[in-house]
């Protein structure tokens, strides 16, 4: 059916006094946004279910990673950091800002 098939159609329907195909078009009306509204929310229903797999999946690999201690308490990781922001400041300018906001 191409558009001019479609829009004869259409032009006939405007036309038509009978009423039997306004009274059809009323009745399927209902089911089919019934359906594309079921379709829309099927979508968005796995969309949603999708993005709290990854959450969870992030959420645990962080909590992972985080072991019994935490480098926060450890003493040795503030003076490996403070060693290698040292160092940083001599190579990289761009590194110095980095350094002095954990320093901070």
């Amino acid at each position: 059916m191409t558009c001019i098939d479609a829009l004869a159609r259409f032009r006939r329907l405007l036309h038509s006094t009978s009423g039997v195909a306004a009274t059809e078009f009323a009745m399927t009306l209902p089911f089919l946004l019934g359906l594309g509204l079921t379709g829309l929310e099927v979508a968005n229903r796995a969309m949603v279910q999708m993005k709290i797999s990854q959450l969870a999946v992030h959420v645990a690999d962080n909590a992972s990673r985080i072991g019994d201690t935490s480098t926060i308490d450890d003493p040795r990781s503030t003076k490996q950091t403070s060693t290698i922001c040292s160092m940083a400041r001599t190579s990289r300018p761009a590194t110095i800002s980095m350094c002095s906001s954990m320093a901070a």
